[in-house]
């Protein structure tokens, strides 16, 4: 849903309806709907099933129910990471590259400001 939406952007926002393409905007729904390889109808249609599946009431239930469907998000990932095998070994690394990065910026001419 949300790579609908971000692809979507503001083409999501204001959809023209089945009437605006024959009402008497019809010709300008037409000339600043169309697509490069879509008619302005065939892109409407488009996007109004992107609506209903990312911007729908039912869309932003739909949202929800994925989003928390398993448990609240930071409780879950607490519950990853506490048991994640390898996580001292990574922060180990890490704390190491730090170590690296001091010594490195600690050497004449190796520090960021070029000293």
């Amino acid at each position: 849903v949300e790579v609908i939406q971000v692809m979507g952007a503001s083409g999501l926002v204001m959809v023209p309806s089945a009437g605006d393409l024959t009402g008497p905007l019809a010709p300008d729904v037409a000339r600043y709907y169309q697509g490069a390889t879509r008619p302005a109808a065939e892109r409407i249609e488009i996007f109004r099933l992107a609506w209903d599946l990312a911007v729908s009431s039912f869309a932003g239930r739909q949202v929800l129910y994925e989003r928390y469907f398993s448990g609240d998000p930071w409780r879950l990932q607490m519950t990853r990471l506490a048991g994640y095998p390898r996580k001292d070994e990574l922060k180990l690394r890490v704390a190491e590259f730090i170590e690296r990065t001091r010594e490195w910026d600690s050497r004449p001419g190796g520090g960021a400001d070029g000293e």
